[in-house]
């Protein structure tokens, strides 16, 4: 595919993306509204129990609950991203459509993601806006910080390329997204250190898991990562990545063997 074509591909889903925002703009207010008032409750919640904390400790729990909040915004969005987007095309009959065009489906599904990628930021950049101004929490973004963000964004487009496997093969798979929206929310917000270490290693093999607890640790105790969790977490991600793209390249040939995309 020329650069040519990859510019048309990615401004005619960016078109699209805009043309869904603004048709559905209520609906999307009222997630934002919903999301903001949920940590509100939490950060109110936190407040409230922790009196007999010092500041510092109660600042501490609040910044590293708000880091991983704000991750599990991003990270379970952008995992729905292929089951809402393929669910939706095969249920209105378009997905054939798709299929059928000179591009593989792979290269379209992938510019879409990374404009999705780029919605989900403007989205968690005006979400955590909102709640420090709100909550008079302050986060020391720094280049740590943006490099593990932009390394677990590989794993999670992996794992957003499996589910995407899944509803090419099953169409329907029921809450699975939310499921696994419900064990990341879990993973973000409680201390895993109290776990047994093989639970640990088991949860620390998600995508996510790794580098939400090291963005907590940087912003939340001003932990230095070293070039050991970086190297766990690169492989980690680009494992799940490969694994995703695998998946998502055979179920969308035994779909398209078994001619399924034109029925639902």
């Amino acid at each position: 595919m020329s650069n040519m074509e990859i510019l048309n591909i990615f401004k005619s889903e960016t078109k699209k993306m805009l043309i869904i925002q603004r048709r559905y703009f209520l609906n999307f207010l009222a997630d934002m509204l919903v999301y903001y008032f949920v940590f509100i409750g939490l950060y109110i919640f936190i407040k409230s129990n922790m009196n007999i904390m010092s500041a510092e400790e109660i600042n501490r729990a609040v910044t590293t609950q708000f880091v991983g909040y704000i991750c599990w915004f991003f990270f379970s969005f952008t995992i729905s991203f292929m089951n809402n987007g393929i669910y939706r095309e095969l249920l209105e009959g378009t997905f054939e459509q798709v299929c059928i065009n000179h591009h593989s489906i792979m290269e379209i599904y992938v510019i879409r993601l990374i404009i999705y990628f780029i919605r989900n930021i403007v989205l968690i950049l005006l979400l955590s806006l909102l709640l420090m101004i709100s909550t008079n929490i302050k986060l020391d973004i720094g280049m740590d910080t943006i490099m593990i963000f932009m390394i677990s964004l590989l794993g999670i487009a992996g794992f957003s390329f499996m589910i995407g496997g899944a509803t090419l093969i099953y169409k329907n798979v029921g809450q699975l997204s939310f499921i696994i929206s419900i064990l990341f929310l879990g993973t973000s917000i409680v201390d895993l250190s109290v776990l047994p270490s093989k639970i640990q290693k088991i949860i620390y093999s998600l995508p996510f898991t790794k580098s939400v607890s090291l963005l907590k640790n940087i912003e939340g105790a001003n932990y230095n990562i070293g070039g050991q969790d970086i190297l766990f977490l690169f492989i980690n991600s680009i494992a799940y990545l490969i694994l995703g793209i695998v998946i998502f390249k055979l179920s969308f040939k035994k779909a398209a063997k078994e001619g399924s995309f034109s029925r639902f």
